[in-house]
């Protein structure tokens, strides 16, 4: 038993000393490729001494500009602007509208609002009367006074969009407008 035992941790010790000396041999592979060589690479360029003169045609140059103030003018519904109340290089003040909105799209949900809140509305009033006759369950028409209670809400956001949301949009500080596209979606 001692035998196999001693054998084993031969084994044991001849297998790891293997492990540890592929490893290094490994390091130093990948520590040289890793050495950076110097390569002293040279660029041509012409050089000509500075003198004043005048410049004819374009200049063309490479930087950076900043404004002094840019804003993005953002509605917070979406639509075409359909009319702009300034000219480029106007200033415009807080409180300017500048542009209207095409509100096609919110008087289209505020008539379909209306239609479906009435019919509801008359639908549920006929439940209430089938009911005391019980022409209809009682499961039925409270189904029908969730429908005319989503249809009253849903009227109710429509109205608040069109009061929210005025077709126009405004600034809130003074602008320099420089760049604006009719047609384009708010």
């Amino acid at each position: 038993m001692k035998r196999n035992t001693i054998i084993i941790s031969a084994i044991v010790v001849v297998a790891f000393g293997a492990i540890a000396w592929t490893l290094v041999s490994n390091k130093k592979t990948v520590d040289s490729k890793r050495e950076m060589k110097a390569v002293n690479t040279e660029i041509a360029v012409t050089v000509v001494p500075s003198e004043m003169r005048t410049l004819n045609g374009l200049l063309n140059l490479v930087g950076t500009a900043e404004a002094n103030h840019a804003v993005t003018v953002a509605s917070e519904l979406t639509g075409s602007i359909t009319q702009v109340n300034f000219k480029l290089g106007d200033y415009v003040s807080k409180g300017t509208v500048l542009a209207q909105i095409d509100d096609a799209y919110k008087r289209l949900a505020l008539d379909n609002a209306t239609i479906n809140y009435d019919k509801y509305k008359e639908d549920y009033e006929r439940y209430q009367v089938l009911r005391k006759g019980d022409a209809v369950s009682e499961t039925q028409l409270r189904d029908m006074k969730v429908a005319y209670e989503n249809a009253s809400i849903q009227l109710e956001n429509a109205k608040k969009t069109i009061e929210r949301y005025p077709d126009c949009c405004s600034v809130q500080r003074l602008y320099y407008i420089a760049e604006y596209r009719i047609g384009r979606s708010c």
